[in-house]
């Protein structure tokens, strides 16, 4: 990993890392071919009320005026794109910064070594049009659960993209609820996903969520735009917000997607005009990754 020289960037929001290994040499995907979408943050709520996402939040994208060369470098697996990641509390009040260490796993370059996060963000130089996550992990394990990104692939040389992870504390912290209970498994993989009204003809209740290609996953509700999970509740519930919590993925080298359906509506990601990240996430044990997905049509 280099530090990269300021420049103009191109900016999106995304979602959130305990490292198992790379994720192969120079694939285009670590599963599949990749779907070309993203799915937008909302900002960090106060653990209290969670907060509902903007809908018109800044997704543009933006290309450096001097894009780099996509030969230069000296081959595939040279750095030629850049990712400013910055990382935010998704459930509770502390900050993460002098808390957590970031990394970067590339197809092409591996894992990083591990970064301590003094915020707002930390740059890395991922490989153009190979796959890269990042992984987040609490320096005192009891203040957050270790937490992974989107997996992002930059089409073109010169992208810059602003990452925003956010982590999920540990049961008790800042008064945090205890999300997952016993079905927490550090061998296995686990989401926290919140559903954001954006189709105005589609609420957030009704919605079936899953993993594609893992049946074996645990999925409980919540009433509405709150963390307390309903006992036998088999869909989502909520108007603007909703929430689902996941557990007992099964973790591997491969990735998954999480989707949500419900009769006449579904559950998706915004989408940017240029596509960078594959809309899947990694399986790594251990880790609690926080998501945002909309309805739509």
């Amino acid at each position: 990993m280099r530090l990269a020289k300021s420049s103009a960037f191109l900016i999106l929001s995304a979602t959130t890392v305990l490292l198992s290994g790379p994720l192969g040499a120079c694939s285009s995907d670590p599963a599949s071919g990749a779907d070309a979408a993203v799915a937008v943050e909302a900002s960090t709520n106060d653990g209290a009320t969670p907060t509902t996402p903007d809908a018109s939040e800044d997704t543009s994208v933006r290309m450096d005026a001097a894009a780099p060369d996509a030969t230069e470098g000296g081959g595939a697996c040279s750095p030629r794109g850049a990712s400013d990641v910055k990382l935010v509390n998704g459930v509770g009040a502390t900050a993460p910064e002098n808390k957590v260490t970031l990394q970067m796993v590339d197809d092409c370059q591996g894992t990083t070594a591990a970064l301590p996060y003094t915020g707002p963000r930390v740059r890395f130089e991922p490989t153009n049009n190979t796959n890269h996550y990042f992984l987040a992990t609490s320096t005192n394990p009891a203040d957050f659960y270790p937490s992974a990104s989107v997996i992002y692939n930059y089409p073109i040389a010169g992208v810059r993209n602003d990452t925003d992870i956010k982590m999920v504390p540990r049961a008790g912290r800042d008064s945090a609820p205890d999300l997952f209970g016993s079905n927490f498994d550090p061998t296995k993989v686990h989401f926290v996903v919140q559903l954001t009204q954006l189709d105005l003809s589609c609420d957030t209740g009704g919605y079936t969520v899953s993993v594609t290609g893992h049946p074996e996953a645990n999925v409980e509700y919540t009433a509405g735009g709150n963390f307390n999970v309903v006992p036998g509740q088999t869909v989502s519930g909520g108007v603007r917000t909703g929430y689902a919590f996941v557990s007992k993925v099964s973790a591997g080298t491969g990735s998954v997607e999480i989707v949500g359906t419900k009769p006449g509506c579904k559950l998706a990601s915004n989408v940017l005009p240029i596509p960078i990240t594959s809309n899947k996430y990694p399986l790594v044990a251990g880790t609690v990754t926080y998501l945002i997905a909309v309805t739509s049509r």
